[in-house]
């Protein structure tokens, strides 16, 4: 995926600089950044061949410097909420208010203004797309989604998290004491991009991509209101999963939804490259995944579409005694009964996490990904 040249002048170094280490830590993949300070290192700056930024954000103090040397593709002026109007010609933002919403008015702006966009969305097709999805309830596809995507990025890949069900506690699933950054961002926000077909879709939806400090795995913050996602068709959630992917900036995609058959569920069970299904080994799942099998295969003849070949059995909660049942799909691995793990006190609990390992082993074995990545970004200061 192309990355956008934002330049960031700013009188106030402190200030540049805590913005320039929050953009790189958070969307190294989609900005290149250099900051200057010094009028003379934003004036030669401006004035060399071939240096045109996509985004120039100028405080007040280079403002003039800017007005005689104009190059950016988008020029936005950072100061303080009392001095906006002051301004007109220009498009002023807050510079004062939290990092991830200064840099999605960024994001909007740039996107509605610029018409070339279209290259940020060019990226590798490597991303592979994990859904998980059980026919009846309590089969562990929240926990073991979590587990699954938290032991990837323990492993140095580089993961995406969403959850499409309609009760989702994302966010409070995260271990006690882990902050992640970019928390004011929500599915809300992807929910109302996705409605109102606003432009470069896939550049915003990674600006809206939270990441946990400690893991460095990304997710989506759940919707303000469960109802939200009764909005999105099932065609819109396809086109989410297509984007993202697009866009090469990750290994693996890790979704997982309701389990009730609808269009929607359908549209992400075709979108995966794998779908894995967890599974708990009595007469009832049993008899559940039976009744299901039968039903997709009704379903993919009517509606011409393949997904029984991407399904993988993932038996949950085992013990000793599950012995071995003859199932519609293959089975990858299996779990043991959590309650088991000694000294476990949380979902993230290292004891727990190694027990998904094998099974993040497997399916990256069964994908064979392939994926290359790419150098990740420093920003530039210029201290003259």
């Amino acid at each position: 995926m192309s990355r956008l040249n934002m330049v960031i002048a700013d009188i106030d170094g402190y200030y540049a600089c805590s913005l320039a280490k929050w953009i790189t830590d958070n969307h190294s993949a989609l900005i290149s950044l250099e900051v200057y300070t010094k009028q003379d290192s934003v004036l030669e700056f401006l004035q060399s061949e071939g240096r045109k930024p996509d985004i120039l954000l100028v405080s007040q103090d280079f403002l003039e410097v800017c007005r005689e040397e104009p190059c950016a593709k988008t020029t936005i002026i950072l100061c303080p909420k009392g001095s906006m109007d002051k301004y007109p010609q220009y498009y002023c933002i807050n510079k004062y208010q939290p990092a991830d919403v200064l840099f999605n008015q960024i994001i909007d702006y740039y996107s509605e203004t610029c018409n070339d966009g279209g290259h940020l969305a060019k990226g590798s097709s490597k991303t592979k797309v994990v859904n998980i999805f059980a026919p009846q309830g309590a089969s562990g596809k929240t926990t073991i989604s979590l587990l699954l995507a938290h032991q990837l990025a323990l492993l140095g890949h580089k993961t995406l998290y969403i959850s499409f069900r309609s009760l989702n506690n994302t966010v409070l699933s995260f271990m006690q004491g882990t902050l992640a950054e970019n928390l004011h961002n929500s599915f809300s926000r992807l929910v109302y991009y996705v409605k109102q077909n606003k432009s470069n879709l896939a550049f915003k939806i990674n600006s809206l991509i939270a990441k946990d400090r400690e893991t460095s795995l990304c997710f989506l913050v759940p919707s303000h209101c469960s109802l939200e996602l009764d909005e999105l068709t099932g065609s819109e959630l396809a086109s989410i999963i297509s984007e993202i992917k697009a866009t090469g900036n990750f290994e693996y995609i890790i979704t997982v939804s309701d389990s009730s058959i609808t269009q929607k569920s359908l549209s992400l069970l075709e979108s995966a490259d794998i779908v894995l299904m967890p599974v708990k080994p009595d007469l009832h799942s049993i008899d559940r995944i039976a009744f299901f099998d039968r039903e997709l295969k009704k379903i993919e003849s009517a509606h011409k579409i393949e997904v029984r070949s991407k399904i993988f059995i993932m038996l949950n909660n085992c013990s000793q005694n599950s012995g071995n049942t003859d199932y519609p799909y293959p089975v990858l691995d299996s779990i043991p009964y959590l309650g088991n793990i000694e000294g476990a006190k949380y979902l993230f609990d290292k004891k727990v996490c190694n027990i998904m390992k094998p099974v993040a082993n497997k399916l990256i074995e069964q994908l064979g990904t392939g994926y290359s990545r790419g150098a990740e970004n420093e920003y530039k200061y210029n201290y003259a």
